[in-house]
């Protein structure tokens, strides 16, 4: 006994969809609602302008996101994380940055702290022995 061959279902390729803007899509819209009068000159480029708008808008708005990146968050993570250290870092990172800008110095390294504890401590060490 032989089973029936069934019939294979083949998926027709989907058909590519060009990337549309708002502006080509109003420019589309305004020569199919004028047909063949044509377009009036005031109202040609439109979706340039459109586009233009929707561009400065959408540069706006990743400017506002890097920035919101750059800032730190209200809540500091709990203490010995992995997120409160990198909580940390970017702290300390901003301060430099902004005293940077201020033309100050960067905040010291834990090294350069660790030499001036110790350089202190050998001064405070040769005037006690002055005495």
């Amino acid at each position: 006994m032989t089973l029936p061959r069934l019939p294979i279902a083949l998926r027709k390729a989907p058909i590519p969809i060009l990337p549309w803007s708002i502006g080509k899509e109003v420019d589309e819209a305004l020569a199919i609602w004028y047909g063949p009068k044509g377009v009036p000159a005031d109202e040609i480029g439109i979706g340039a302008k459109i586009d233009a708008a929707n561009a400065a808008e959408e540069a706006t708005f990743l400017a506002a996101v890097e920035k919101a990146e750059e800032e730190l968050p209200s809540v500091v993570p709990p203490f010995g994380t992995p997120e409160f250290w990198a909580y940390h870092r970017k702290k300390k990172e901003l301060e430099n940055k902004r005293r940077a800008e201020a033309g100050l110095p960067p905040l010291p390294t834990k090294q350069e702290i660790e030499a001036a504890k110790k350089a202190k401590a050998d001064a405070k060490a040769k005037a006690k022995v002055k005495e």
